[in-house]
């Protein structure tokens, strides 16, 4: 009989920093060191993530975010293109597809809904810092706060502001799920 020893939280951590310390984007580029341990605490949490910023002053968003999605998302949509592609936009096989990619989509969102709940029972709630989840047209989801989008409406001063308080409030999230991951 082959018993496989148990693997522990803190080696279940380290092999996920392991992982995304190696981590790049489509240009080469590393995970950002301060959204780090979110994206290693989401999926340490069962929460896949398949992209992330820290958010910046300089380019790209002025906010932090984290986009989720499922293990077999990109498998499931090539069958979906491949099925457009031949003309069976309309088939029940195409249909059936679809609805799968947009349920499994869900079904992870709601994995970081409850997430997000049990953070704030016990964290105070402000509307513009307050993460909350964004959808895309595909089906596809982000984390980021509330007001993350109004960043372009607002002075470079401001905008330096709202951009500490939307990592500090992204940083309370990681913290909260650090302390569920170490204490299960």
């Amino acid at each position: 009989m082959n018993v496989e020893p148990e693997v522990t939280k803190n080696q279940v951590w380290e092999d996920l920093q392991k992982r995304f310390k190696r981590v790049v984007d489509r240009i080469g580029t590393r995970i950002d060191k301060g959204i780090m341990e979110t994206v290693i605490a989401l999926n340490a949490s069962g929460i896949y993530t398949t992209a992330s910023c820290e958010g910046h002053l300089d380019h790209g968003a002025a906010y932090p975010w984290i986009d989720i999605g499922y293990t077999d998302a990109d498998a499931l949509e090539q069958k979906i293109l491949l099925s457009l592609s031949e003309g069976k936009r309309e088939s029940k096989e195409t249909k059936q597809l679809q609805q799968k990619y947009r349920l499994s989509h869900l079904q992870e969102e709601q994995k970081l809904v409850t997430l997000l709940e049990a953070f704030y029972q016990h964290h105070p709630f402000n509307y513009d810092r307050h993460l909350s989840i964004w959808r895309f047209p595909k089906g596809e989801a982000r984390l980021q706060s509330h007001g993350a989008e109004y960043q372009q409406f607002r002075s470079s001063e401001e905008k330096a502001l709202k951009l500490k308080e939307y990592q500090e409030e992204m940083q309370a999230f990681t913290i909260h799920l650090k302390q569920i991951h170490f204490q299960e």
